[in-house]
């Protein structure tokens, strides 16, 4: 025999519906967990990876250490943003201490030869650009050889930083001091007139005036003094060729005086 079964399709099709809904549902659920889980990721690593290697790429192109990466999570690549910041600081410092080294001289803290040389040939260029003079000072102490020997290279020295201490108080704002070498000094100054060099230059000489007390002992210092002054249309080499020629003859004049290079 057989047995015949008639049953209504509408239950199970409605059964199938709510089983695909909820594996659809599932699903959905499954793509946004992954979606945030994504996005966390990105935020915790991606981000701060690209952010850092954006601050490279401008260190690089700048050429300036001074750029920092932000930091965005305290974890472990927190701490190597901590870590990278550190040896910017630290490169910073390093090319600070380098440039320094090359532009001052260690002992009396004036800007040396290399940047007068610099600072000497742009002024010239801005003198010839924009019509002001410019003006240049030579000097150096009389007698300077006599108290080395005398008293040794430690007085010297503290001599010279006294110097240049008393030479950065004495000229103007419009004027800066280098020291090229033992005791030779220079000093450019902008917008210059002969009117406005003799003053610098009997401020100079003032300032020099005064005793010095240097390990306890009294000492007098002076120093003779070279002026050029130039439209900007010398070169360096003339310039300072002129500066010198003033010096020798502030020199032959008895010293602790100043002279000025006229082409006469």
């Amino acid at each position: 025999g057989s047995v015949l079964v008639l049953t209504d399709l509408k239950d199970l099709d409605y059964r199938l519906r709510r089983q695909m809904l909820a594996s659809l549902g599932v699903l959905a659920l499954s793509l946004l967990i992954a979606f945030l889980m994504t996005r966390r990721l990105q935020r915790a690593i991606y981000g701060p990876i690209v952010q850092l290697g954006n601050a490279a790429k401008k260190i690089t192109e700048h050429n300036n250490f001074s750029i920092r990466a932000h930091k965005l999570n305290d974890d472990e690549i927190g701490d190597a943003i901590d870590a990278f910041n550190a040896m910017l600081g630290k490169i910073e410092q390093d090319k600070e201490e380098l440039t320094r080294l090359a532009y001052y001289d260690p002992l009396t803290r004036l800007a040396n030869r290399r940047m007068f040389s610099e600072r000497l040939v742009f002024a010239l260029e801005n003198a010839r650009r924009s019509g002001e003079q410019m003006g240049l000072i030579f000097l150096d102490l009389d007698k300077f050889k006599n108290i080395n020997d005398e008293l040794g290279h430690d007085i010297g020295d503290l001599l010279l930083k006294a110097t240049a201490k008393r030479l950065e108080t004495a000229i103007p704002e419009t004027a800066t001091a280098f020291r090229l070498g033992g005791d030779e000094f220079t000093v450019l100054q902008v917008g210059a007139t002969e009117k406005s060099m003799t003053e610098t230059a009997e401020r100079i000489l003032q300032a020099f005036g005064e005793p010095l007390i240097l390990a306890g002992r009294q000492l007098s210092i002076s120093s003779s003094i070279g002026i050029a002054i130039s439209d900007g249309h010398d070169n360096v080499s003339s310039i300072m060729k002129s500066a010198d020629v003033a010096l020798y003859r502030a020199k032959d004049a008895g010293r602790s005086n100043y002279k000025f290079f006229h082409q006469a």
